[in-house]
Order: structure tokens, then sequence, then C-alpha cells
């Protein structure tokens, strides 16, 4: 089953996630600091708390209503994929030594003994090629565990 990563602009149902408010903050861009905000939500269907950061223009044309159910429905959608077993929130560092929002993604058999975690940036979740690395990783433990 491949993942679904055509959320559009719907968003995720309304009660599916939880709005935990927003936190200014400033982003850095090139040396300079550009005002942002950081809004917490919790994903109910999967029981996922995150954070993800948004340029405050973002905010203040999306709204926080719009932003918070296209972020729970990208965890959603993940969290649907045949070969999730867990996801979790972390706040990561690249190689750029810049901090992002991500989504740690464990895919693999449900016992968990086969397992991998895939580590998605949240503020690119939704594009196709961060969706072929959660399945890719999962489609190489199935062909492993096959004996290929």
């Amino acid at each position: 089953m491949p993942l679904d990563n055509s959320i559009g602009g719907a968003g995720a149902v309304p009660g599916s996630w939880t709005y935990g408010g927003a936190v200014s903050t400033s982003i850095d861009e090139a040396g300079t600091p550009i005002p942002a905000v950081q809004l917490l939500v919790t994903e109910n269907i999967y029981g996922v708390p995150f954070r993800f950061t948004v340029t405050k223009t973002v905010y203040d044309a999306e709204g926080w209503q719009a932003l918070a159910s296209q972020y729970a429905a990208i965890v959603q959608s993940i969290g649907a994929y045949e070969g999730t077993i867990g996801m979790q929130y972390a706040a990561e560092v690249n190689a750029s030594n810049d901090l992002y929002d991500a989504l740690i993604v464990t895919v693999g058999t449900p016992d968990g003994l086969n397992a991998v975690d895939v580590t998605v940036p949240l503020n690119i979740a939704n594009e196709n090629a961060n969706f072929n690395r959660v399945v890719a990783a999962y489609t190489l433990i199935q062909k492993n565990l096959a004996g290929g």
C-alpha cells in the first residue's frame, strides 16, 4: 500500500488533532533573523505530539487551524502506512548545524524485531521523496526477510 501524500488543502479531520498553542520565535535565514511561530499539536489517532515552525508571514496568511490540520494530516498519512510501527517528534540538527523539526518514523514488522528509523523533516514531510524514503525502508526490510 503506497503512502497517501495527497492531502491538498483538506487537512486532518476535526477532532483528530489537538492544538497546544504557539510560541513566537525567529529563524535564521543567511544570518538574518526572520520572525517565526512554533506551533504545538498532538495528532490524536496515533498519539503523536509534535511541533513545527513556520514564518510569521505564513502563520498570519494561513492561520493556526489550517496549518495544524495540514501537518496533522501528514502525520496521519505516515501513521496509516502499513509499514509504520511508530512515530515521534524530534528536534534534529542538519549538516549545516541548523535546528529543524522532524518526525522519526519507525517502519518494520509489527513485533518490532525488524525495524528501522527514518527521519522526515516536518517542513517538507509531504514531499514525495520523504514518503518514498519511508516506503523504501519498509520494502528493504520485507526483502531481507524474504531472503533477498
